[in-house]
């Protein structure tokens, strides 16, 4: 993700990285907030894409032409009002075209007023057809015109109840009702296009909306606070969507450690903690930058290593297409534990500040196992299934694989 770069980024930014990702085996990459011009319109921002349409497909196909795929980051349902007073994003000054030749699309209070949502924008009404076919056009815009493999839809998370009498609703509540309509019209015209596009819903800090998960292939952790919260986010999301769900962690260094989660300086202390996202089962992800941008997000040093023995690890054993085994309880069990099964491996990670004592191995077949501490590439010895018992003493968290002994 570019986000690192905050969204001021440039392509030579984006163009710098592109080594660096592919050392590290990262495959998908998102152009994030904020190459657009407007809330509603999302044309391209002539500081970002001075080109024009030719130079956006120029940089996509640059991308592709180096193995990656490419998503682009937007929002279904806010419009840009003429003025914004409470939002300290970055956008363009003015209203947005959609809503001055539509103001009849917008969602309207019982004062006849336009509610506004976190960022101070207006709403679209997710019930109107013509705003689903607006959806449509869209999103033909960015994959087949524009040639992106899918979305990071961001920035919203429901919309309140419509009384625009221009929409001859039956009941208020239909604006909310439709939400999901309106998803489905993005998704199914990005699968029309491309079958194999990923489309990712960031609710931001909040769990999805389980009525908007059929049109997602993307479950994400939507800004975690704590390590904590994310690996109980991707229990979750194991949960709702199945056993082996892609659940996306968001990228690392969201978690603030030790530091305010406002505090956006260059020197802010940031997230590193691969462990929380890897162990169970979750899809990793990264905003660093490289060879420049802000000083906390750079690639260098003893930084670069860590992301390279993460990555590594990760792409060497994919836990996120294994199946979650919901064998644990994580209020209750000491210390949180999670397993996934790989063919006839398991893998175990146990997260405690601080552990000494016994852990049950639980899910094992019938059989002799070698453990091995991954992580740390430590042998712990043999058990035998089908509950066996380890007694390690670990900071942090431990990481092992659990390998029948043939």
């Amino acid at each position: 993700m570019w986000l690192g770069y905050q969204t001021d980024f440039t392509l030579n930014d984006i163009y710098g990285t592109l080594p660096k990702l592919k050392e590290l085996g990262i495959k998908w990459v998102v152009i994030d907030d904020r190459w657009w011009d407007k809330y509603g319109d999302w044309n391209l921002r002539k500081y970002t894409f001075p080109g024009g349409e030719k130079q956006v497909k120029q940089f996509v196909d640059s991308l592709h032409n180096q193995g990656f795929k490419v998503k682009i980051w937007w929002a279904p349902t806010p419009v840009q009002p003429e003025e914004i007073i409470n939002f300290g994003g970055s956008v363009e000054p003015g209203e947005a075209m959609v809503v001055k030749n539509h103001p009849e699309w917008l969602i309207m209070d019982e004062e006849g007023n336009y509610p506004r949502d976190c960022r101070d924008m207006y709403q679209l009404c997710p019930a109107v057809p013509e705003v689903q076919e607006y959806m449509k056009t869209l999103t033909t815009r960015f994959i087949k015109d524009w040639g992106f493999d899918g979305h990071k839809l961001d920035a919203y998370y429901v919309v309140p109840p419509c009384f625009n009498p221009a929409h001859h609703h039956k009941n208020p509540d239909e604006s909310y009702n439709e939400m999901p309509q309106l998803l489905k019209a993005i998704y199914d015209t990005s699968k029309e296009i491309k079958p194999f596009s990923v489309t990712e819903i960031c609710n931001c800090g909040t769990t999805q909306d389980f009525y908007q998960s059929v049109y997602t292939d993307q479950p994400v952790t939507s800004d975690p606070t704590s390590q904590v919260q994310q690996r109980q986010r991707v229990k979750i999301i194991k949960a709702l969507w199945g056993a082996n769900a892609p659940a996306y962690t968001d990228h690392v260094e969201h978690i603030r450690i030790d530091a305010d989660m406002n505090d956006k300086s260059d020197t802010a202390k940031v997230g590193q903690d691969f462990a929380t996202a890897m162990g169970c089962g979750g899809v990793i992800g990264t905003k660093f930058t490289w060879p420049n941008g802000p000083q906390n997000m750079q690639l260098t040093g003893e930084r670069e290593k860590h992301w390279q023995k993460w990555f590594k690890l990760y792409n060497e054993k994919m836990l996120c297409e294994g199946n979650y085994l919901n064998l644990y309880d994580v209020v209750f069990d000491k210390p949180e534990s999670h397993v996934i099964q790989k063919s006839d491996t398991f893998y175990y990670a146990f997260y405690a500040d601080k552990w000494q004592g016994q852990i049950e191995l639980r899910g094992l077949d019938n059989l002799k196992y070698k453990v091995y501490d991954y992580d740390n590439q430590v042998d712990l010895g043999i058990v035998t299934g089908p509950v066996a018992t380890i007694s390690p003493t670990f900071k942090e968290h431990l990481l092992i694989e659990c390998t029948p002994v043939k």
